[in-house]
């Protein structure tokens, strides 16, 4: 019986006409041993379709833009996932978008990857940072809701202004200011110590309708819109 099991798992992996599917057919196998033949087969088609696609958007792609905006090297560090990037305890919080470059070219195509770039994610993958290439102006989105964000109507914002929110939630998580200052220091905030005091003296205990009017008045009051 184990023989003729064995036999007809040969003649079905035989029968895998693609080398590179075929390659990664064997890979998953060994790491899911229990898995049935067509779980397997459809993994490995997904993999070896997404290797030649040559088109869509690769980590080295993004790493080139965060050098050529010259933006903070704690961002470069997030990014490419390297020792650096922990010393201070940002990367609890973001963290490259990885799942996204495991897309397939038509799947990131939803979020009009040809003009916006993401760049970091927050921990769960769910909040996504970005810049937009036509716009010259920086965003965050949902990545299961990604409209309205991504539109090209939509608000764009300078490079502090993409992090108000993280200030206010970093506040909210009760990390200690100094804590919060320094990691607006490594990613060369301008204003982390006055959000800061705002949030203290206009949002301690505040209605969750009053954030959106405070934040406004603070894009205002920095000059953080994009125009």
């Amino acid at each position: 019986m184990f023989n003729l099991f064995g036999k007809r798992q040969k003649d079905e992996v035989s029968q895998i006409k693609d080398d590179l599917t075929r390659m990664y057919f064997e890979e998953y196998k060994k790491q899911y041993p229990k898995l049935p033949f067509d779980s397997l087969l459809k993994m490995a088609n997904y993999k070896s379709e997404w290797e030649r696609d040559t088109e869509r958007l690769k980590e080295k792609d993004v790493l080139n833009t965060i050098k050529k905006l010259d933006l903070p090297k704690t961002i470069s560090d997030l990014f490419c996932k390297n020792e650096e990037s922990k010393r201070i305890g940002l990367n609890n919080y973001l963290r490259c978008p990885t799942e996204f470059f495991l897309m397939t070219k038509k799947e990131q195509d939803a979020y009009n990857v040809e003009n916006i770039i993401p760049f970091l994610s927050d921990i769960s993958f769910y909040k996504i940072y970005a810049y937009d290439k036509k716009k010259n102006g920086f965003l965050t989105f949902d990545i299961e809701m990604p409209e309205p964000n991504i539109n090209e109507s939509s608000q764009r914002f300078t490079w502090d202004g993409l992090f108000v929110s993280d200030i206010l939630f970093w506040w909210e998580c009760e990390i200690e200011n100094n804590k919060i200052i320094e990691f607006g220091k490594a990613l060369q905030l301008n204003w982390t110590r006055e959000i800061i005091d705002s949030i203290e003296s206009k949002l301690d205990n505040s209605k969750t309708e009053n954030i959106t009017k405070w934040k406004n008045s603070i894009y205002k009051k920095y000059q953080m819109m994009k125009e």
